[in-house]
């Protein structure tokens, strides 16, 4: 399993999704970028589905809820894994930030151009 910045429920665990791919808030009908980008289907420049919903982008917003079979997902994952590699990250963000509390592996490994909060916890290289 790989957990990244972005944040899906498939194969890879992510926590910003993909921002190509769009979704009624109302009825949840899956829209591409063309559909969204067409004058037609939008009212004061808001896409707007077919249901009268408002369209947006399939990514976690600042400030909206992560999903919680995703986070759950993710805490199972984590708390089963044997070696875990963060990178890119200053691990202060939460809810994501707090996952690494779930690892009880013995191979922890963080990459990052600063120092994080958990820097000392995994290996010295």
């Amino acid at each position: 399993m790989v957990f990244t910045k972005s944040w899906q429920c498939e194969r890879v665990r992510t926590s910003r999704q993909r921002v190509a791919e769009f979704f009624c808030e109302r009825c949840g009908k899956s829209y591409d970028v063309d559909y969204i980008m067409d004058e037609a289907h939008c009212k004061h420049g808001i896409p707007h589905c077919e249901c009268g919903g408002i369209i947006k982008p399939d990514v976690v917003l600042y400030e909206e809820m992560l999903n919680e079979n995703c986070i759950q997902g993710a805490v199972d994952a984590i708390s089963k894994a044997d070696t875990m590699i963060i990178g890119g990250t200053s691990l202060v963000v939460y809810p994501a930030a707090g996952l690494i509390n779930y690892f009880q592996g013995k191979n922890l490994v963080l990459i990052n151009k600063t120092q994080t909060p958990y820097d000392g916890k995994g290996p010295a290289w």
